[in-house]
């Protein structure tokens, strides 16, 4: 059942959390982790020793065998460390409630620019990036989507022309294409100064939106990911940035 949290005229969903199956069991984890590698010092032990016993009886290929044997350590020692570092966290795991979640429901909700920075990608992947960012689980009213191209690409500024119609017979948010000129001998700074550049360009617009969202133009945004990114921003002052995880 979701708790309600008012703030101002914004309604924001607090639903129970759900743990993940190694915070619920952490001790089977714990022992796999630890018999799967009990099993490579058993088997590692045994190489040696079988190693030892050939090299013994014929000095033909010693310098091979323990070379490879020396590889073989070398290649497993950084799993090694890794298993050690997981089996440490997860023998210091507390048991604690999993943290709940926040959305924000309802008709009213903050404005927002969602920025996409691309510099010579494929069209078509970055039309799919802004076909998933305009179908946002958001008000179209308070959305829009900034596609910031470094590469001054006059074909993807016509295919976002040509979204338009599609756009408004589905009264989706609005797209704009902006693309910034460096002058020589200035420092471009990339992607980061693209960013900044279109984080400028809005803000010194007519209607500046009260947040901002930033997306790789490779990255297709889930329906309830500015709902659940803008509700924690709206429930602290004190946050002035949110990172959702992102899923290959």
């Amino acid at each position: 059942m979701a708790e309600e949290i008012k703030r101002g005229c914004y309604t924001i969903a607090r639903r129970p959390g759900r743990s993940f199956p190694v915070e619920r069991h952490p001790h089977l984890y714990t022992t796999a982790l630890v018999l799967a590698w009990t099993s490579w010092l058993c088997y590692f032990a045994s190489e040696l020793f079988l190693a030892s016993r050939i090299t013994r009886k014929s000095t033909q290929g010693t310098k091979e065998v323990w070379t490879a044997i020396a590889a073989e350590f070398v290649l497993t020692f950084q799993e090694l460390i890794l298993a050690l570092g997981l089996l440490l966290g997860l023998t210091s795991l507390r048991r604690q409630p999993p943290r709940p979640s926040y959305e924000l429901v309802g008709q009213y909700a903050p404005t927002i620019d969602v920025l996409i920075t691309c510099c010579g990608e494929a069209i078509a992947v970055i039309l799919d990036t802004v076909k998933a960012a305009v179908a946002q689980d958001y008000p179209s009213d308070c959305l829009r989507v900034l596609v910031l191209d470094d590469n001054q690409d006059d074909e993807l500024r016509r295919c976002l022309i040509d979204l338009k119609p599609w756009l408004e017979e589905r009264n989706l948010a609005s797209v704009q294409y902006l693309s910034r000129e460096v002058k020589k001998g200035s420092k471009s700074f990339f992607k980061a100064g693209n960013l900044n550049y279109g984080i400028n360009a809005c803000s010194e617009g007519k209607s500046p939106s009260e947040f901002f969202a930033g997306l790789d133009c490779d990255m297709i945004a889930e329906p309830d990911w500015l709902r659940k990114s803008v509700a924690h921003m709206l429930l602290s002052d004190g946050i002035g940035m949110v990172v959702s995880p992102q899923v290959n």
